[in-house]
């Protein structure tokens, strides 16, 4: 081959692999961009070895470790989402009353105190999906009744609407025993699968989603030997897992370990990565591009693990999104969650609503269109135009009541 030859040789090389990146980029091009804000890691302190290298070559220190699932650290300037959820959850019983409640454990049951299930139903005439939410809380706190708001969307689009309450690591016995917290979230979903006929729910339909540490948990809920529990392996027909964590080997590394026993058992049964042999539906993975690396990285590694061992899995980033305002994205349904749980779900919005809310898809789209993105002081970017979205909403929102 003379030196011409060669040369185009190569050249014809590079340009193949270039545009192989440029397509892989381009059909995930979420996987490999990430936004975490201002925030900076520490450098390692001084004498502190290497105690994790990432998928991607990233080495962590030990003091790094230790915030790196630390959502704290990373939001000097935490929205309200307290205030905020308080004020929706408010205003969505005076829509839709309280929820149902029921009880999913066995009498006697050690957690009985804990074991509750909250049910909005939706009015379709025949038997429907179920959506089940598992909250967050860093596994030691939470509440289903703090994230109720979603119910009315998937109502309206034709689903039942399920929070679970469940042990926290800090009552079960001994402390710190995650085991217990995964029981606990099986056994609901089994109890939802075989009760749903009481409640018109199909219990062929059954979806689960969660965020934080309840994305964790809907990943081991989505991993889980259903056939164990004398259930079908399909039991789960979808699970929409926000901003979790999929591999307990690093988190057991992180601060976390102060109140989670991170036992050899406990990592590999309830690290969903290491169960996609369990996968048996379509996963939807979403985090924000304001959580941790670590949060980012675990996700991203889900989706490159779970395609690689050919499972159907779909992935979205929430930009510009905070770790705790993502599950608020869930009860919108141009959000990015709320819009990947309608077409889990194949639903259609407001098919069965109570109401006839002919602009409110126009409104919300339009009041979505980033002109109410605030700044730092709190204050939209563009008051203006803003103020005539909030506007339109209301009187659109008023028409429909």
């Amino acid at each position: 081959m003379n030196h011409k030859n060669l040369f185009s040789f190569i050249l014809c090389c590079l340009l193949a692999l270039v545009f192989a990146q440029s397509a892989d980029a381009a059909a995930y091009p979420e996987l490999s961009t990430t936004h975490t804000g201002s925030y900076v890691l520490p450098d390692c302190a001084s004498g502190s070895p290497v105690v994790y290298t990432t998928s991607d070559g990233v080495e962590y220190c030990s003091n790094q470790m230790a915030i790196l699932y630390n959502q704290s650290y990373w939001q000097t300037d935490r929205p309200d989402t307290g205030m905020r959820t308080d004020y929706q959850n408010a205003a969505l019983m005076e829509r839709l009353g309280k929820p149902e409640k029921f009880y999913y454990g066995d009498p006697g049951d050690q957690y009985a105190d804990f074991e509750n299930l909250f049910l909005y139903r939706t009015s379709a005439k025949e038997k429907a999906p179920i959506i089940i939410f598992i909250h967050g809380g860093s596994w030691t706190g939470g509440s289903a009744l703090e994230h109720l708001v979603p119910a009315e969307m998937f109502n309206d689009a034709g689903a039942h609407y399920i929070s679970l309450d469940f042990v926290s690591v800090y009552d079960t016995v001994p402390n710190g025993n995650l085991m217990e917290m995964a029981i606990e979230i099986r056994k609901a979903i089994a109890w939802v699968y075989r009760n749903a006929d009481s409640f018109n729910g199909d219990k062929n339909k059954i979806y689960v989603t969660g965020r934080s540490s309840g994305g964790h948990l809907c990943g081991v809920a989505m991993t889980t030997d259903w056939s164990s529990y004398g259930l079908p392996a399909d039991t789960l027909k979808g699970g929409l897992c926000s901003s979790g964590m999929y591999d307990l080997y690093p988190v057991s590394l992180s601060a976390r370990a102060e109140f989670v026993n991170f036992t050899p058992e406990v990592i590999e049964k309830l690290s969903a990565i290491r169960n996609l042999k369990y996968l048996n539906a379509p996963i939807y993975i979403v985090w924000a591009s304001r959580d941790t690396p670590e949060f980012q990285r675990q996700s991203r590694d889900f989706v490159l693990a779970a395609r690689a061992a050919g499972k159907e899995v779909k992935h979205a980033i929430g930009w510009g999104y905070q770790h705790p305002e993502i599950p608020e994205t869930l009860g919108n349904p141009y959000g990015v969650s709320g819009r990947l749980a309608l077409e889990m779900m194949s639903l259609d919005l407001h098919k069965y609503s109570k109401r006839d809310c002919k602009c409110l898809e126009s409104s919300l789209a339009r009041f979505n269109d980033g002109s109410c993105i605030t700044k730092a002081n709190g204050q939209p970017l563009f008051p203006a135009i803003c103020a005539a979205r909030q506007a339109e909403l209301k009187a659109c929102t008023d028409s429909c009541k």
